[in-house]
């Protein structure tokens, strides 16, 4: 399935008002290559709209099935034809807006606008307008916005984040740092209010401080505000990516069992569906699972043998369930492929240790070490498969960089480092050395 580029708005206009006369239902977009899930409900949709078609649900139903499955250019003309039959709803302009954004920020903004006329009260809109008219340099008008989001949604992180930047920009600091503060309050995981703090902090002159929450910034995952109407666009996706979306999302809210659910039905309506499959084997295999993210997983590199990603999982599982001979044998294919992948020769060794062919494991952690110098977790497992084969100096030697210093360890793989040389020193019948690390260790 092909998405209609939007630079074909330019036609619209005639078939718009074709539409305003006669309601005509547009023929099926074309869904050439669509999951099979994907094409259904948009048959479906559009079977549904030729029953009713001077109705604004239908039209609005449609437009939602086609613009979350993005078809932009037909879901553009079904959301015209929705707000043209129910001028009174102000979801129709809104989500249009929300569509038509990237390409037409003027017409996106005028939307928005027609829509906050049609309903004051909901906080996303407010939020959006104003994160538009922030881009655009209009902080008076932005700030108005964003006050007004905070008045309707008071527990909304982005709205007070939004309003502290554009006071942080209005040179008002410390009114911007109240809500700044107020948003991390909120939402510890706020990436732009961590951000603006970053700022405040470095315009006050506290470096130290500003790298703190800059930090924090760069290591908080990509959020967005609540937004209800946006959302229940998004619930009706049945692509892969959208399957893969809702159960991250309820991954990461504390109900795996709910995105094991997610995936089950996508598998279901599309069996083939490499990257369900694999998505699904890890959530079982997260559940203690083994033998269901098994077949997954198998069913994965069986419909797609390219998709390194599920292989590799894969072999992990199989290391994970004491199969070591097939794990051996998937990391193997991926490295005749991907010599350099890192993942595979991390596996490899992890899973040769576990056989317990310790020098060939230690071959394949110096693999990994030259091709990710920096991968600590690989230096600590060489120098212990080192120890483990009796090779005491070598492991000394591949420890050394994690073993400097006095102080106590870091964390647990600086302990496991100096334990590790300790006890190679002691077989070295270097005893004050060992004694020495060991006690450090303790």
């Amino acid at each position: 399935m092909t998405p209609t580029p939007l630079g074909a708005l330019a036609v619209l206009a005639i078939g718009t008002a074709a539409a305003a006369v006669t309601d005509a239902v547009p023929n099926l977009p074309d869904l050439t290559g669509a999951e099979p899930q994907v094409a259904a409900v948009i048959r479906r949709a559009h079977d549904d709209l030729r029953q009713e078609p001077g109705s604004a649900p239908r039209w609005a139903h449609y437009a939602s099935i086609l613009d979350v499955h993005m078809l932009p250019v037909e879901a553009t003309m079904a959301y015209e034809t929705a707000a043209r039959l129910d001028p009174t709803d102000f979801r129709w302009p809104y989500l249009l807006g929300l569509l038509v954004a990237s390409d037409d920020p003027a017409w996106s903004l005028s939307l928005l606008e027609r829509a906050m006329q049609l309903n004051d009260e909901y906080a996303p809109l407010h939020l959006r307008y104003a994160a538009a008219m922030e881009f655009t340099g209009n902080i008076e008008t932005a700030l108005s916005s964003y006050q007004r989001a905070v008045e309707l949604d008071p527990d909304s992180a982005y709205a007070h984040a939004g309003l502290g930047r554009c006071l942080l920009d209005g040179d008002k600091p410390q009114q911007a740092k109240r809500h700044l503060d107020r948003a991390v309050e909120l939402d510890g995981g706020c990436r732009p209010a961590l951000s603006a703090l970053a700022t405040y902090c470095r315009r006050s002159g506290d470096m130290a401080g500003a790298e703190r929450w800059a930090g924090r910034a760069s290591d908080a995952p990509v959020g967005y505000p609540r937004d209800e109407v946006r959302a229940a666009v998004d619930r009706l996706g049945m692509s892969t990516t959208a399957a893969l979306l809702q159960a991250s999302a309820l991954q990461t809210a504390g109900h795996p069992d709910m995105a094991i659910r997610r995936l089950e039905l996508l598998t279901r309506q599309n069996p083939d569906s490499g990257r369900g499959r694999k998505k699904l084997g890890e959530l079982y295999l997260a559940a203690g699972n083994i033998d269901t993210a098994l077949e997954h997983l198998r069913i994965a590199v069986a419909v797609e043998p390219a998709f390194i990603p599920a292989r590799l999982t894969l072999a992990h599982a199989l290391t994970r369930a004491g199969r070591l001979d097939e794990a051996d044998q998937q990391y193997r294919t991926v490295l005749e492929g991907h010599p350099t992948s890192v993942a595979a020769h991390r596996g490899l060794a992890i899973c040769l240790a576990d056989m317990g062919r310790l020098d060939a494991a230690a071959e394949q952690f110096a693999r990994v070490l030259k091709l990710s110098p920096d991968d600590r977790k690989a230096r600590a497992a060489w120098g212990s498969a080192l120890y483990g084969s009796g090779q005491y100096q070598r492991a000394i030697d591949v420890l050394a960089t994690m073993v400097s210093g006095s102080g106590p360890p870091a964390d647990d793989l600086a302990l496991n480092a100096i334990a590790g040389t300790g006890l190679s020193m002691s077989m070295l019948r270097r005893y004050e050395e060992a004694l020495a690390l060991l006690r450090r260790a303790v």
